[in-house]
């Protein structure tokens, strides 16, 4: 069945109680069997997919924010149940040409000290079992015990 992306496109909730009574409705369909749950995973993960690169395609970025400016600011307060509002986004600032040589050093420091940091992690790592550390500089000895480790058994899909 091919109804188009126009027509499919109304379909889709336009508020937060569209949302929710569409989220709802999905949920119990695949609660009910009336829907498998791993093609609705697929098919939300596809959706999410199409959604993110949409937002993220510049000719779309563009697009919204040359329409945007065609409205009042109080236009764009409510429309099409959003609140749309222009303003600069995603500020940066660039340290590095400043020509601070006591924040320069500082950056190489802290690089310096996350380096370190990573490379002790990936040592502790290979530990399974407590151990006894003898510190080379201090002749200090202590028992270290491995890192904790927690996780959660989830299904990751990957869209082919």
């Amino acid at each position: 069945m091919n109804i188009g992306v126009a027509t499919a496109f109304t379909l889709l909730p336009e508020t937060k109680e569209q949302q929710n009574v569409f989220l709802e409705i999905l949920i119990a369909e695949v609660l009910d069997g009336n829907i498998d749950p791993l093609r609705a995973e697929a098919i939300i993960a596809n959706f999410e997919s199409v959604c993110k690169k949409y937002r993220a395609d510049q000719r779309i970025k563009d697009a919204v924010l040359n329409e945007a400016q065609k409205y009042h600011k109080d236009e764009l307060q409510n429309l099409y149940n959003a609140k749309f509002t222009i303003k600069e986004v995603g500020t940066k600032y660039d340290y590095q040409g400043c020509g601070h040589l006591k924040y320069n050093a500082l950056c190489e420091y802290i690089n310096s000290l996350s380096e370190s940091k990573k490379e002790m992690e990936k040592e502790l790592k290979l530990h399974t079992k407590n151990w006894v550390f003898t510190d080379i500089d201090t002749g200090e000895t202590y028992e270290v015990f491995p890192p904790a480790k927690s996780s959660k058994t989830a299904v990751v899909v990957e869209i082919q």
